[in-house]
């Protein structure tokens, strides 16, 4: 071969690899062009460095198409990237994003973590997601993600679920206060029980259309919201919310959710509320009153449990701590009472007491809400009037 052809196809090999540089500083030396490459990306990499965390992922992700431009001309030693490394390379850009921009990788009723506001530390987030990680075990990961963006109300996080119908749910706040934020269960209505059940012949001896048992509240607070026993109990409450939603219902008896409530329920931190105390307790009775009352016949022990769980969850906080749990707690006690005043001697003083409940209720309860809608219904069925404000009675 001519020495002089091999010299020339060199030279045009190290034209083209330089072309596009030769294209902004044609008269640069190659060893010029290669420092400014390089120091090109030194400059991007430390520019990383003091981005906010929160971007910082995306526009490591948008960063990736500059930088296989610039990798797919380099070469050592006249051998360049293998062309298979960079598919490769792209696969696995695509599953991460994936995984870390989405939640395609979270089961349904899965709950997200986000911040609390653009101040946040996003790294702080993602610590507290790990640390529910590591609450959940390895079986639970995947109900445990991250929201991108903040969430300062409760507002937000329920548009949050409206926007994303798998989720269950939505943990946000501040070390200070974390607050859960839950996706509505309906609230389960007695007449939908089957015709030979002991609540539906109850509403025919009563003559009552129909009363509805609330299954669901907005939200629950926690102080102290970093702590360790904080933690645990949000990664309990989890997936506990979503078993309350399929075993609180007709025929979907549970004894591992019974008994995964009431461990839950006696759960012991230094708190300056209880309110998360009395919505697990709430949960548990609510669970008992749909047993007690489900088959051809009372369950009188499942009727005691209720009322005695009722009992206990009013005196685990005062109302303005959560004004949507405790009207929901006045309702389903004011029911499981009525119930219980059937077998009782005093049945007309039980009654009274009972209705005394469910009038509580519909003035505690959040106006527009979905179970204000279910205590109203309830009040009409009753007959009882919203008449003149009254000091509550636990």
């Amino acid at each position: 071969m001519n020495p002089r052809i091999t010299i020339q196809a060199k030279d045009r090999d190290e034209i083209g690899r330089g072309r596009h540089f030769s294209w902004f500083y044609p008269e640069m030396s190659k060893p010029l062009k290669t420092l400014t490459r390089y120091g090109g990306l030194l400059a991007i990499t430390l520019l990383f460095m003091f981005l906010d965390p929160a971007v910082r992922p995306l526009l490591q992700f948008l960063m990736v198409p500059l930088l296989s431009i610039v990798l797919w001309r380099i070469s050592i030693q006249d051998v360049r990237i293998p062309r298979v490394l960079f598919a490769l390379a792209f696969l696995g850009v695509g599953v991460g994003a994936i995984i870390r921009f989405s939640t395609v990788h979270l089961r349904d009723g899965a709950f997200v973590v986000a911040t609390v506001s653009k101040q946040g530390l996003w790294q702080e987030t993602k610590i507290y997601r790990d640390r529910l990680h590591r609450a959940l075990g390895s079986d639970g990961r995947a109900l445990a993600g991250l929201h991108r963006g903040t969430i300062e109300s409760q507002s937000k996080a329920e548009s949050v679920l409206a926007n994303r119908r798998t989720l269950g749910g939505v943990v946000w706040g501040a070390p200070r206060w974390m607050s859960i934020s839950f996706r509505e269960i309906p609230g389960v209505s007695l007449g939908s029980f089957p015709e030979r059940s002991f609540a539906k012949r109850w509403l025919d001896n009563n003559h009552l259309q129909d009363l509805r048992v609330i299954r669901s509240i907005p939200s629950v607070g926690l102080s102290h919201g970093h702590q360790d026993a904080t933690v645990h109990f949000i990664a309990d409450m989890i997936p506990l919310w979503n078993d309350f939603a399929r075993h609180s219902t007709p025929n979907m008896t549970s004894p591992e959710l019974e008994s995964r409530l009431a461990g839950l329920a006696r759960t012991q931190a230094r708190w300056s509320s209880r309110s998360h105390i009395g919505l697990v307790l709430w949960m548990l009775g609510t669970y008992h009153l749909v047993r007690a009352v489900e088959n051809d016949s009372i369950s009188g022990g499942d009727l005691a449990c209720a009322l005695r769980e009722f009992a206990d969850a009013l005196g685990q906080f005062r109302p303005r701590d959560n004004p949507s749990l405790y009207a929901a707690l006045q309702n389903n006690f004011g029911i499981a009472m009525l119930i219980d005043a059937d077998f009782s001697e005093k049945r007309d003083k039980g009654r009274t007491h009972a209705l005394k409940r469910i009038k509580v209720a519909r003035r505690i309860a959040v106006q527009g809400s979905d179970s204000s809608k279910d205590i109203g219904l309830n009040s009409m069925a009753l007959g009882i009037s919203q008449g003149r404000k009254s000091r509550d009675k636990r």
